[in-house]
């Protein structure tokens, strides 16, 4: 999003809009349906099988 549209958002660019997230590859079926944006990154730890808690930074 560009600067201009930012600026004109009350919410400085953020919004409650449905957002459409595309998967292909190994674990990609687990991206089916209609998912909460912080559920994703937990579906990519768990694809990586990586160990990780909500809150905690991945590297």
């Amino acid at each position: 999003m560009d600067r201009e549209v930012r600026a004109d958002s009350e919410t400085g660019g953020h919004t409650g809009n449905m957002v459409p997230v595309f998967a292909e590859g190994v674990g990609s079926e687990k991206f089916n349906g209609t998912l909460d944006n912080t559920d994703i990154v937990q579906i990519i730890a768990e694809i990586s099988e990586m160990d990780f808690e909500p809150g905690e930074i991945m590297q």
